[in-house]
């Protein structure tokens, strides 16, 4: 054998200290922790992608006028954020859309090299804005490990 084990204890020094910011970092005792400080941060992401996405929205008779702007919703889970559009074309004008039938087939036709791309624009316009939040919680998570 290329070890012996001739004590059970292990000195070590700090990890009480550790153990402690992890618990309180993970949300223990009472205190609400990074999963609860992750959802909100997604949450105000989606919340503000929501808002600038209307005024990428195109229409043939201009932006404002349609039911789409209206249709922007946000959906937060624990480890992610969505912005999507209830409306049934939101999409089709986001990336394109064809009728099941074919190119050839009577029905909405939106090329995608022809699609508006405006909710992908609506997330690449708060790009720096997530990009600070998301180093926001990091700066969290180091001050409350730092704190105690």
């Amino acid at each position: 054998m290329a070890f012996a084990v001739r004590d059970r204890a292990v000195q070590m020094q700090g990890f009480t200290e550790l153990n402690r910011a992890l618990q309180r970092i993970e949300g223990s005792r009472g205190n609400f922790g990074i999963e609860y400080e992750l959802q909100h941060r997604l949450r105000v992401v989606g919340e503000t992608v929501a808002k600038a996405a209307p005024q990428f929205v195109t229409h043939k008779t201009g932006p404002g006028t349609g039911a789409l702007e209206g249709s922007v919703k946000v959906s937060v889970t624990t480890k992610a954020a969505a912005v999507y559009s209830t409306s049934v074309y939101g999409g089709a004008q986001n990336s394109g859309a064809g009728p099941k039938a074919g190119w050839k087939a009577r029905g909405p036709h939106i090329q995608r090299k022809n699609a508006s791309k405006w909710m992908t624009r609506a997330v690449e316009s708060q790009k720096a804005f997530t990009e600070a939040e998301m180093d926001g919680l990091t700066q969290w998570v180091v001050d409350e490990f730092n704190r105690g």
